[in-house]
């Protein structure tokens, strides 16, 4: 398997393990969608009783 730039052949246990990156990535993308609903739904409700 070559690279983009096609000068250099990735190493099948690079490929089978990214470095712990994609683990990362499958724990922070979920925590930051719940964080951005949260926050949306909070900036919500502070809109809602600033009319009362």
């Amino acid at each position: 398997m070559r690279n983009a730039a096609g000068s250099a052949v990735i190493p099948l246990a690079l490929v089978a393990h990214q470095g712990g990156w994609d683990e990362i990535l499958l724990v922070l993308g979920p925590m930051l969608v719940v964080v951005a609903l949260l926050w949306l739904a909070r900036r919500r409700v502070t809109r809602g009783h600033d009319g009362d």
